[in-house]
């Protein structure tokens, strides 16, 4: 991928940083990830949806009606403390 970077702030919901991390974090466990992050996971789901509005718009509002309580329950389901999420950069191996 082309090496010219722009950052973007994202302010979103306690629950979805935890639910990205543990993707993350999932992602890594694989072993084939290498060395990844958040904004490498976010870049490549933003890439792999299609470019139409009434697809995106029903993600939005699939989102929308999901109980932060809820999602929380499901992450954290998942969460063992051997795998907590990190957070911050990742280290080079």
């Amino acid at each position: 991928m082309e090496r010219t970077r722009r950052k973007t702030s994202v302010e979103w919901p306690v629950v979805v940083d935890e639910r990205l991390r543990l993707l993350v974090t999932l992602m890594e466990q694989t072993g084939h990830a290498g060395t990844t992050s958040a904004s490498e996971l976010l870049a490549a789901l933003v890439c792999e949806q299609p470019i139409d509005g009434a697809h995106l718009l029903d993600k939005v509002l699939r989102y929308r009606q999901i109980p932060p309580a809820e999602l929380s329950a499901i992450t954290h389901s998942h969460v063992s403390p051997m795998t907590a999420p990190r957070r911050g950069r990742p280290r080079r191996r």
